[in-house]
């Protein structure tokens, strides 16, 4: 969406940020972070 063209650093935050969000989700539970996993992968 308009994510593209804001700019690479934030590009970089995002990337981080879902990493630590992947890392909480191991703990919190699988099914939360499923749908946004589907959503970054149709935004790839």
């Amino acid at each position: 969406m308009k994510i593209e063209y804001l700019s690479p650093a934030l590009a970089g935050i995002r990337s981080v940020i879902f990493m630590i969000a992947f890392f909480i989700n191991r703990s919190a539970g699988f099914r939360l972070v499923e749908p946004t996993t589907r959503r970054e992968a149709d935004l790839k």
